[in-house]
């Protein structure tokens, strides 16, 4: 136990406090309800962790767009009708001693085409998924400029609910990804081309997200 001194120990992520140093990286349960919403059962999962002694639960991707929908019960964050069930799930794991954060998500090209429902993915440059082998939308500036709104939306449901802080998804050939990498995003415009254009949607993201939270961007204080 003298090598993990540290891990059972209090530390702080800015003004948030973690009883110790245990955090539940991410992972896809399956567990969500069919229409997308925060199920029993997922909080019953999140809660069950908290109470083994997880200081920090990361709830699996929550998607903030119908179009970036990865399978077929995957939660849902792109409307204020999911906020009591993630409230809900907020509430279960403070009252276990724990906090929560949930991850705002868009898959892009990734996304199957039997939950697109006749509909075309969305990418930063139309180039077929390596994966679904779609060929997707290539997101205008106007179209991205939504997208960033929809982030900060989420941010703003995820504070809503009594979540502690949010992950803005950047991995995993996602949609910011597929922004971010030179192999994916062909663009010519301000979003494509160099190192700092393909890294204009993530920060962007970023700031949205900061400036609608009221200085509430991914970490935020509930003391």
């Amino acid at each position: 136990m003298i090598a993990f001194r540290k891990l059972f120990s209090p530390i702080k992520i800015g003004d948030l406090e973690l009883k110790n140093r245990i955090v539940m990286a991410h992972a896809s349960t399956d567990l969500a309800a069919p229409d997308g919403s925060v199920s029993e059962t997922l909080i019953g999962y999140h809660e069950a962790r908290t109470r083994g002694g997880c200081a920090l639960n990361t709830v699996e991707v929550a998607i903030i767009d119908p179009l970036g929908f990865p399978m077929s019960k995957s939660l849902m964050i792109s409307d204020d009708k999911y906020i009591p069930g993630w409230r809900a799930l907020a509430n279960a794991v403070h009252k276990a001693g724990g906090k929560v954060f949930c991850q705002p998500t868009h898959i892009g090209r990734q996304a199957p085409a039997l939950y697109l429902y006749g509909k075309q993915p969305v990418s930063a440059t139309a180039l077929s998924s390596n994966i679904t082998r779609l060929v997707p939308h290539e997101l205008t500036t106007a179209e991205i400029v939504e997208l960033v709104s929809k982030h900060a939306d989420a941010a703003r449901r995820a504070w809503e609910s009594g979540l502690d802080g949010i992950e803005i998804h950047c991995s995993h050939e996602y949609l910011i990804a597929q922004f971010m990498s030179p192999y994916d995003n062909k663009r010519t415009d301000e979003y494509g081309g160099s190192f700092w254009n393909r890294m204009r949607l993530p920060l962007e993201v970023i700031e949205t997200v900061y400036v609608s939270s009221v200085q509430e961007v991914c970490f935020w204080s509930r003391s």
